[in-house]
This record gives structure tokens, sequence and C-alpha cells, in this order.
């Protein structure tokens, strides 16, 4: 139990429309409804009037069926959205995000990921809020409650431990009870009790040797039981391996579907008593409990993708509002639209930004704006030079734009889809597509009579810009091949091999040289068979790009030219995705060669961050002015030139503390864990900041840290006593701007422990509160931010339960190492 009011387990038999038919179905009805039909819907019933839900990915936008190509508006990334500290816009975001799953017929989208950034490089980083469990906590409390507000269900992701890729199958979070409770399971702890999430996802990983499907400790007894869970536990997709452990461990959802642990095997273990009926009622009234909760529960229907005006808006508001300025020397920030004569925009990010991450949290987006275009945009009357520099892919990029069509003459390639594995017969389904990969995984449902196609070929005609040698590359989850009029050139077919793409179910990219001429024609044939019993499918392609000779040379000539240059560094989906982790935190490709030759050539440089999690950067000290624009979402260009100009302030906040090196990191000793799969946090309670303050570890930024326009300070700090039962303290902040143009801060309030409290594994302070705070040009601003006794309370092994210490002192400060004195 913790300080706060421990809930009861609910019950979730009742009398509600759906709920009232769990007496009614037979045995094998109610084993049919707790494994999926397909990728993202459940089973119906009928004759029993029982429809079925359907989910979709998210977090960051309503994707649907993948395979449908329909778009969907890119709303920023986890790292971003953490990076507003702002609760507020985060239920603005999700109530968006309610309108945009409704446009794919589904009931629940699959989101928040609320897990921790224990490493900076985890895969999934940028799909997370923070390294910091109270900041999380309270993000997430406002993206669920305001997308349950808007008639959607949410799906917090993913219990517990998930925090890493590497591995996620088998590897164990072994993470010591106190731990535990105070910080990974934090998140959740606040999600569940303050918002009743309609469905919780577990994770792939086991959690201390049990995995998290069967986990009845953490599944039953806390989350149900204690907490008052009363949604659905769904797996995350095929992290279901186990039919009775699962059974019983508390998983009510296994997906996808058709099932593979549940079905006949459940129905065999229930009768020979090894799963009582009882814990299958449990499950399937939990399922149409949430189907009560879906309601108005209309039939599946067609996927739809608007590009609504003023999500585009609240997108590139969002953006702009997570991007952290880093550091601003002479005020190089912001520029003047109408006094910078010309700028020079550099950069492997520059003319493509990166949007999003990969994995589960893509999306088909609406046509983005891009950094080059929204410069563009941001200053009419300047002359804007662009130079790419370098490269940064590791899978070749998709075929430049302008430069693949249909035979028909549109842009993109034509799919077609085949019943048979040897593209015989007509297609079952063709349409033009626009982009560099082929998927058949998911379900397409209005063709749900259809056949299921087994094969696919895309086919476009290629006219390149200039002549020469390119590579062409290509990966897949089973046999797939490239052709170019007609001839075999990439042979990812013949010797198909298992790698890290796909999540781990495709291969490795395959790559061949071809010589194109300019002013030719040439068609490009992609062709792909499904595995037998291939859990995903589908197939990625690319071409390399062509730089100059001297492509680094070339790109500081550009920057020395100008009055101004903008560097675009980054990472992009290639390397923060799902299904792996990052090798180190350098910046791929020759980026900092590049960072290096312009900041020489124009110190008037503006260097922007397009990534999701920390790199390393040698050349900051070098740097005048850095500012972090996260994977902003589909308006990414514009926002960068609302805050380049000052039209927008840069008032995010790092969510995490940004590491000069790998090796500084508090689990790097022990990441990625042992040969037999053990990964111990044996830093414990000291993650993030906390480590770095404790150990007297100089890092390149704390959390928190953030820069504005303005000139923000505290004044006086004034911690008053609460008679309200679940607060503690409110502390009431006076600060001051000494600037002569308006600005935001976000003032941030601190857990100190006392000096007998202080052990080696206690952190040296902890966040417990915030909120950001505008400040008027000259002015003065009061906050005053209520600390919960929930997030003071601490782990006390005698009782088993969280309790908050005797003593402890509250602080507040702009990051966690500028604290006020």
């Amino acid at each position: 139990m913790t300080s706060s009011t421990t809930a009861h387990s609910p019950s979730v038999e009742g009398s509600n429309a759906y709920r009232s038919k769990i007496g009614h179905l037979t045995l094998d009805q109610k084993i049919s409804l707790i494994s999926g039909k397909n990728f993202w819907t459940t089973v119906a019933i009928p004759e029993a009037g029982i429809p079925q839900l359907k989910v979709t990915d998210g977090p960051i936008g309503a994707r649907g069926d993948l395979a449908n190509h329909v778009p969907s508006a890119c709303f920023p990334s986890g790292s971003g959205i953490g990076a507003t500290w702002d609760p507020q816009l985060v239920a603005e975001i999700a109530g968006a995000l309610a309108e945009e799953t409704k446009l794919k017929g589904a009931h629940v989208l699959l989101g928040p990921a609320i897990n921790l950034q224990r490493t900076p490089i985890g895969g999934r980083n940028f799909e997370c809020y923070s390294e910091d469990p109270h900041l999380t906590a309270e993000l997430a409390v406002a993206y669920v409650g305001a997308l349950q507000s808007g008639g959607v269900g949410a799906c917090p992701k993913h219990y517990v431990g998930n925090d890493t890729e590497y591995q996620r199958f088998l590897i164990s979070s072994n993470i010591d009870d106190a731990t535990l409770h105070e910080v990974y399971l934090y998140p959740f702890e606040r999600v569940t009790k303050e918002t009743r999430p309609w469905m919780i996802m577990a994770a792939y990983n086991a959690v201390n040797g049990i995995q998290a499907c069967s986990h009845r400790a953490l599944n039953v007894d806390l989350l149900k039981k204690e907490w008052g869970f009363d949604g659905v536990i769904v797996s995350d997709w095929f992290a279901a391996r186990n039919t009775v452990g699962n059974a019983n461990g508390g998983l009510d959802l296994e997906m996808p579907g058709p099932s593979r642990i549940w079905g006949a095997d459940l129905k065999t273990a229930i009768e020979k008593g090894e799963v009582s009926e009882a814990e299958l009622d449990n499950k399937v009234g939990r399922l149409l409990h949430l189907m009560d909760r879906s309601q108005p529960h209309p039939e599946l229907q067609h996927e739809t993708g608007l590009d609504k005006v003023e999500h585009r808006a609240l997108i590139r508001r969002a953006a702009a509002e997570g991007m952290v300025l880093l550091k601003n020397e002479g005020k190089t920030l912001p520029l003047d639209a109408n006094a910078v004569k010309s700028i020079a925009v550099i950069g492997p990010n520059a003319e493509i930004g990166q949007i999003m991450g990969g994995g589960s949290a893509f999306v088909n987006s609406h046509p983005p704006v891009h950094p080059l275009e929204g410069i563009r945009n941001a200053f009419p009357n300047a002359d804007i030079q662009h130079a790419v520099g370098c490269t940064n892919h590791k899978f070749l990029p998709s075929f430049p734009k302008g430069t693949i069509k249909t035979e028909s003459g549109e842009e993109g390639f034509w799919e077609e889809r085949f019943e048979k594995d040897d593209f015989s017969g007509e297609p079952v389904a063709a349409k033009r597509v626009g982009v560099g990969r082929a998927l058949l995984a998911g379900v397409e449902i209005d063709k749900e009579a259809g056949p299921e196609p087994k094969s696919l070929r895309l086919t476009g005609h290629f006219s390149p810009r200039a002549s020469g040698l390119r590579e062409l590359g290509l990966f897949s989850a089973g046999p797939a091949r490239l052709l170019v009029d007609n001839e075999l050139v990439v042979d990812n077919w013949s010797d198909w091999k298992p790698g890290e793409s796909f999540f781990g179910f495709g291969s490795d990219e395959i790559r061949a040289l071809y010589t194109f001429e300019a002013g030719h024609r040439y068609k490009i044939t992609v062709e792909y068979v499904k595995s037998a019993g291939a859990i995903l499918a589908g197939a990625q392609f690319g071409i390399s790009t062509k730089l100059e000779e001297d492509a680094i040379a070339h790109a500081a000539g550009v920057a020395a030219a100008a009055d101004r240059a903008i560097l675009v560094l980054g990472s992009n989906s290639d390397w923060e995705t799902e299904g792996h982790d990052r090798t180190d935190m350098a910046l791929p490709g020759e980026q900092d060669a590049l960072a290096e030759a312009v900041l020489a050539a124009n110190p008037n440089t503006v260097i922007l961050m397009n990534v999701g999690s920390p790199v390393t950067m040698p050349w900051y000290e070098k740097a005048r002015t850095v500012l972090v624009t996260w994977f902003p979402g589909e308006e990414m260009g514009n926002a960068i030139g609302d805050v380049v100009t000052g039209q927008a302030e840069p008032s995010g906040r790092l969510p995490f503390t940004w590491p000069k090196r790998i090796e500084d990191h508090p689990c790097y000793d022990t990441y990625p864990g042992t040969e037999d799969l053990q990964m111990p946090y044996s830093e414990g309670r000291l993650i993030g900041h906390r480590w770095y303050e404790k150990k007297g570890v100089e890092p390149i930024a704390f959390f928190g840290h953030g820069l504005g326009y303005g000139d923000a300070s505290i004044e006086s700090v004034d911690v008053m006593e609460s008679s309200k039962n679940d607060i503690h303290s409110t502390v009431s902040v006076s600060l001051k701007n000494a600037a002569d143009r308006a600005t935001r801060a976000v003032v941030q309030v601190y857990a100190e422990p006392s000096e007998k409290d202080a052990g080696e594994d206690t952190p040296p302070r902890k966040l417990v509160g915030f909120r950001k705070v505008d400040i008027s040009a000259n002015g003065k601003a009061v906050a005053e931010i209520d600390v919960l006794n929930t997030s003071l309370a601490e782990w006390n092994p005698e009782i088993q339960g969280r309790v908050v210490p005797s003593s402890v002192s509250l602080v507040a400060g702009l990051s966690s190492n500028d604290i006020a004195k």
C-alpha cells in the first residue's frame, strides 16, 4: 500500500449492456473473446450481440492499418512532449488524438509509452517522456484523462521495466523493490488510480525472472487488486507465450490474433483444472466492460484521414513549446527575419527532417513541412542556400521525391497484391503508393471476405537527376528481390537470412551497385512473398544519395558566404526505432566533422539537433547556439521558423540529463546485462540526474535545463504545510524577468533527504512538482505548486509499502542543478 488511499479490486461482473451477456456465453465463446481476431481487432460473436473492438497504434497519432496507407496527423514524439513540461498542452494533444482515433474507426489508442529513459541509447527513448518518474506521471495522467474524456480508451505501456530494446522478448529486468515501486511503477500507479485507463499493455520482458504477461504479483495483486484497475491487460504484440502462466498471471487479452497460446490449449487447461473458469470469466468481464465504456459502439468502419487545420496548428505550437535552447551565447537567437539577408541551411536533416521515430509509433503522416521549407517560409526576403554536407542513414533512403512515377505518370509506385505466392492471376488489390516500404501485415476491414494476399509487386519508373553509380538496398521479412529493367539487381530471395529489421523478424539490408544515366527512364520492380507462418510481412527498399566529391568542404563554403548558417544535424528512424537499441551515442555518419567545418567557416551558426535521444557533441564548446528540436511532428519546419525568428518562445526543458559521453550514464556498466539475459538495475533509484548529482559527474546539461528568450530568475521560495490529506505542502515561488520581452519559465520543486536518511543509494534530490509560468517583460510572477504525499513516499521494506518520510526538505530551481539559494 502507499501513502495515498488504497483502491480495492473492482467487480467486473455487472448488468451493463455487454457485461450482462457473460452468463449466456458458452465456454468456447468466452475463450474466443480473449484472443484477437487479427492484428487490430477482437473477435465478434454476432449471435450473442457482441461486436468487435478495434485498437490502433499510437501514441503520436492514430495510424490505423499501416498497409492501408491512410494518412494521419503526426504529433511530436514522446521526448518532445516530455520537454514541454506542460500537462495542459498534453491534454490538448490527447483530445485531438481522440478525434484522430475515431477517424480510424478504433476504440482504443495504444499509448502513452510511460517507460523511463534509463539509458541514452534505448531504442524507444523517443517514445517515452522522460528519465524521471514524476514528470512522466504528470504528463501521462493528463494524456490518459483527456483521451478518455474524448471517448477513446487509453493503453499506457509497457508494464513494466521495458526500458531497452536489447533482447526484449527474453531479457529479465531485475529491479529491487524500492526502485521498482518508487521509480518504474510510479507512473503506472498514478495513471491507474487517477484516470482509470481502459487498457494497460503488458511488456515483452521478464521482471525479476517472471515474464510480464505471467506476473501475477504485479498484474493481479498490485495492479488489479491494490490499485483498483478495472480495465483489460493486453499483451504487447506476440508477447503472450505461455498458456497457463499467462492465464493465471493476469493477462486478459492476447494480441494479435488468431490465438497462438489460448484457444484449444486454454480449454484443455480449464478442463484439467489448471485454470479456473472463474479466471476466464474475469477476463471476459473486463473485455465486455471495455465495450460498455466505448459506447456508442458502431460497426467497424472504413479508415479515413482528414488533414485538419486546427490539428496542424496544435502540432506546430506543441513542437515549438518542446524545443530546448541548450545554449545561446551572444543572444544569437532569435534572428530578425527582416534584417538577415542570407542564410545557409545545411545538414542531412535540413531538406528532409525526421518528424518521428521508427517502429510502432510510425504513422503515414499528412504532407510534412521540413526544416528547409519552414526556414524559407520564415525568411521570405532572405537568400537561402542549401547544402547537404553528409548523409546519416543506416538503411538506404527512399527514392527522391519527383524521380519515381507510375506508368500513368503519378508520383510513387503501383502496388499489386496477389492471392498466390507466384504472382499469378489477377491482383486481388491494386493501388498507387508513395513510399519505399510495402507491407502485407495488418487487416483491411473493407475486404474481410476477400482472399488473403501472399505476394506483392511494386512497379515504378525511375528518372535519375544525375548519371553515376548508385547503391540499391532491400531488406524484408521474407524473400524479396529488386529488379531494374527486369534484370535482378538486389537478391534477398535465394538466400534470405534473418537480421534485425522489422522488429527482429526481417533480414539485414542487402545492397548492390548499378550505374544509372541521366535522361534515361528505368523500370524498378520489387517483388515480395510472404513466408508461411510469418508473424510480420513486408519489405523496404531504397537508393543511395549522390553527393559532391567533397560535400563537407562545399557545405562549409556555402556557410562562409552567408550572414547566418543553420545546421540541421540528427538521427532518423533507422537508428532510433523499436526493435533494437543504438550501439553508441555518436551522431551517425560524418556529422561531427561537418559541424566542425561549418562552425569554423561561420561562427554565427545555429545548430539544430533533430534527435529523440541524447548524442555526443564533441564540437559543443565551439558552438554558440544549440537548439534541440526533437522529432517534432509534421509541422516541424514551420515550428522551427517560429522559434528561430522569435515568433514563439523555445520554452522546452530537458526531460533527461544530457551526458557528455556514453561512459558517464548510470547503467553503463550493467547494460545490456549478463550472458544469461539478466539485466541488473544496479544503479537502483539513482536514475538520470540523480546519478550525476550523487556521483559528481558533469553532463553537457542537467535535467530540467533550457533557456528562453527572456531572463527569468527565482527571487524567493516559501514552503507552506497543507491541511489536505493528499497534499504534503504547497511551495510558493516568486519569479522575475529582467528582459524587455515576455518569457516562460519552468519552476521545478525537488525533495532533498535529511542527513540521517541520506544513504548510499538515496537520491540527493528528486522531482516532486513543477509548473510552467508566463512572465511579462520586466515583470514578476508567482507559481504555487502542490507537492503530493504520493510523490514523496518511499519504500519501506518492513511494511512492504511506501510511506512519506518523517523529514524532507523542499527546494525550488530552474533545473535539477540550478537550485535557488
